[in-house]
């Protein structure tokens, strides 16, 4: 890997890392202020709901989770702000597969294109589990 390719990768890393961390935050305090504003008790109903759906099935929780959100105006944001977070270590290992692709260092790429796989992997498998 050549000084430029090292300087842009150190340069922009951090650029991404913080831009996505600061996007993260602005939806959750954004989620949270409209909850706060138009429904304030609505994470106590929900929290009794999920408690009393707790005996059901791991899929009668997901429905009930996902209703859970739904019904929140302010909870759409806050899930996005948390998919913005949760996104944050893949972005960053895409932008160092793309940093090696161009340098051509082949042995790097695979590697890092391989944990992105796993990363890509793991979220499919999380969200059908």
């Amino acid at each position: 890997m050549g000084l430029e390719d090292d300087r842009l990768l150190r340069t922009w890393t951090p650029r991404i890392l913080r831009g996505a961390l600061v996007a993260s935050a602005i939806l959750l305090v954004a989620g949270l202020c409209v909850i706060a504003a138009t429904e304030p008790h609505a994470y106590v109903a929900s929290y009794r709901a999920l408690e009393h759906a707790r005996g059901s099935t791991a899929a009668g929780r997901s429905s009930s989770v996902n209703h859970q959100i739904a019904n929140v105006p302010g909870d759409a944001l806050l899930v996005t702000g948390l998919l913005v977070l949760t996104l944050v270590p893949i972005a960053r290992v895409a932008f160092a597969a793309l940093v090696f692709l161009r340098a051509r260092d082949w042995v790097f790429f695979a590697l890092t294109s391989l944990v992105l796989a796993l990363l890509f992997l793991g979220v499919v498998l999380g969200r059908v589990g």
